[in-house]
């Protein structure tokens, strides 16, 4: 499957674009007939129809062929972020989204902290599991278990160091 085409910042010439999936192309292969798809597209319906797409011709998985100077052109147009519906704003060239992507400050991360299911920007995560989750752990138990309090815990005094120890001790 190619990539959404309004996820770039151009109107995207409509020879990049798969005639299976209606995307720009993700790694071009080319047709014996000269038809272009994108590799996830064409190569399940050679298997299975053992046609071109565009049904104008017998063809075999070995007869495609890579189009790596359509690639390359494709890799050169502007694409937005893919965490651009979490908030970021930025446009890389499609060479490079994956880099981008990689320390993008807007990439979906969970809470590390035992018991906390939230999910949040990476640029917030830290101040998120120092300061607001409620699982993180803020004292060690001076009632005699010994045990690491959380947040939630200490908020509504709601620690039990019998509980906690036999919950401990099950884990274990």
């Amino acid at each position: 499957m190619g990539f959404d085409l309004d996820r770039f910042s151009a109107v995207v010439d409509p020879d990049f674009k798969c005639n299976l999936c209606g995307k720009v192309l993700e790694d071009p292969l080319t047709t014996p007939c000269g038809h272009v798809f994108c590799a996830s597209c064409a190569i399940p319906w050679v298997v299975q129809q053992n046609s071109c797409p565009v049904k104008c011709q017998r063809v075999s998985t070995k007869e495609l062929n890579h189009v790596l100077p359509l690639k390359n052109l494709i890799l050169k147009l502007d694409i937005k972020c893919d965490n651009y519906a979490r908030g970021c704003k930025r446009v890389v060239k499609l060479q490079h989204l994956a880099e981008h992507t990689e320390m993008c400050d807007f990439s979906p991360a969970k809470c590390r902290n035992k018991g906390c299911n939230e999910v949040l920007n990476l640029k917030d995560m830290d101040t998120h599991m120092r300061e607001t989750c409620e699982y993180r752990p803020v004292e060690i138990c001076e009632n005699g278990c010994g045990l690491m309090l959380l947040h939630k815990d200490q908020k509504t005094d709601n620690h039990c160091c019998l509980k906690a120890l036999k919950g401990n001790n099950s884990v274990l």
